[in-house]
């Protein structure tokens, strides 16, 4: 097939897309409120973001056949796919294909949100917790944090899966009837920049899909002239990402390989006006290497 069956479809893209930009912007002015009132009740959090994840769980399953992506695996052995890829390598040898660049964005702004919203949850829950008056968290709980802990891992993952067909690595060498376009592949990695940074930040500064990552952003910036990915390289070489505190999250804690001078909290939770100037974490950097 020569075209994507999603461009005979301009109208079913724009409703996708609106309705799932609506639910990103009730998740920002959670987040706002959370930022803005420290004491804000922790349950009228996870009322107000069980509440989101019911309608991204609605919109994920309202998705037509035609948004399907197909999973591949590249053999160990095999590195003619790193040369499609720009150097690449992909993540656990696994990459996805999608119908077109702007599906596979809306997966990625998808798993973004979830990710947000998925941390969201599993701090209120904490909060929940330390609270003498609640009692111990019920063994539902403890299976529900579980599962959020699992989904923000596997979209983490899934985000780097997407990576190759970003860069338009896809072509008809290795998947018949998709050609690589040099403005797609530029536009791809403009693109990814976010969705990485996300994926980059959910475990440890050392995890193998932190440093993979940061590969990306590095080739991203060296290829492509995009010096937002240098600035966020930056952040990921001393953050300690959002599973950093063993008090809440028990056997995910990824406090033994903090560099001595990491940041006390992620920058997952911290509004970006209130970060201090850059130069600061790359004297963090230059002190730690």
């Amino acid at each position: 097939m020569n075209s994507s069956k999603l461009d005979l479809f301009p109208q079913l893209k724009e409703t996708l897309g609106n309705k799932l930009i609506l639910i990103i912007g009730n998740l920002s002015n959670l987040r706002a409120d959370i930022l803005a009132n420290p004491f804000i009740n922790p349950h009228q959090v996870l009322s107000a973001a069980s509440a989101i994840e019911t309608e991204l769980v609605s919109w994920l399953a309202a998705l037509p056949p035609d948004f399907t992506y197909s999973s591949h695996t590249v053999m160990p052995m095999d590195h003619s796919f790193e040369q499609l890829c720009r150097g690449i390598r992909p993540f656990n040898n696994e990459y996805h294909s999608y119908p077109d660049i702007w599906s596979s964005s809306l997966w990625n702004h998808y798993r973004c949100a979830r990710i947000l919203l998925s941390e969201i949850l599993l701090s209120n829950i904490r909060k929940v917790s330390n609270n003498p008056s609640q009692g111990l968290l019920s063994e539902d709980f403890r299976l529900y944090c579980g599962s959020l802990r699992a989904t923000i891992h596997r979209l983490g993952a899934d985000i780097c899966r997407s990576v190759p067909f970003h860069l338009g690595a896809c072509n008809s060498g290795v998947l018949p009837g998709r050609p690589m376009l040099p403005s797609e592949s530029y536009l791809g990695g403009l693109m990814l920049l976010w969705p990485l940074f996300v994926a980059g930040i959910i475990e440890g500064p050392i995890s193998q899909q932190r440093l993979w990552v940061r590969q990306c952003l590095e080739m991203i910036d060296n290829t492509m002239g995009m010096d937002q990915a240098l600035a966020m390289m930056d952040l990921l070489t001393v953050d300690p990402g959002i599973f950093h505190s063993s008090e809440i999250y028990g056997d995910e804690a990824d406090r033994e390989t903090l560099p001595l001078d990491a940041l006390p909290i992620s920058i997952f939770h911290v509004p970006y006006y209130k970060l201090d100037n850059l130069e600061s974490y790359r004297g963090i950097r230059a002190s730690s290497g």
